[in-house]
């Protein structure tokens, strides 16, 4: 069970998440959630960023946020949000062989701040396997059988549309009653 949130404002970014990890007995098939046990939204500091994750509960044979960690901690050198996102879609791809790949199975909220007009604005990527109706609705074509770093809410869009009062948000995991 995961609830993962990103929103953009004129107030700034705001994320979240929950701390959950669901467990299944594999002989009984019943779940329970144990809480506490992850972090699933943790701070980018070189990029002044967050990044959360929704989905598989392992990478790698490692627990997603533990990965995560590491993976924030690996690569200090990259220097702006679109090229941690490229990086963290292109490491996905060569470590998960999930034959889901494709299906929506996991993803990463990516939000900071990009240079725009001299401005400092939000930004959001939102890397993902399977479709992305955001880049859909603008006709914007990917390859849903792969892990794409998808730029949501670039600064243009955000200044064009929601600069003056109005939001963007994306939620990922159980966020229906």
């Amino acid at each position: 069970m995961t609830l993962v949130l990103g929103e953009l404002s004129s107030f700034g970014i705001a994320m979240a998440a929950d701390s959950a990890v669901t467990i299944t007995n594999t002989r009984t098939g019943l779940s329970h959630a144990r809480p506490n046990a992850a972090r699933k939204l943790q701070f980018v500091p070189y990029l002044n960023a967050g990044v959360s994750c929704w989905g598989l509960g392992e990478i790698a044979v490692r627990p997603t946020d533990e990965w995560l960690s590491e993976f924030i901690h690996n690569n200090s050198t990259l220097r702006t949000l679109r090229s941690f996102a490229e990086e963290l879609a292109r490491q996905l791809n060569s470590l998960v062989r999930d034959p889901r790949v494709g299906t929506g199975i996991a993803g990463f909220h990516l939000a900071g701040f990009e240079n725009y007009n001299s401005i400092s604005t939000p930004s959001f990527y939102h890397i993902h396997d399977g479709i992305s109706q955001v880049l859909q609705s603008r006709g914007i074509t990917i390859n849903s059988n792969q892990f794409n770093a998808n730029h949501d809410m670039p600064p243009d869009i955000y200044e064009s549309n929601f600069s003056n009062g109005g939001w963007y948000l994306t939620r990922n995991g159980d966020f229906q009653v």
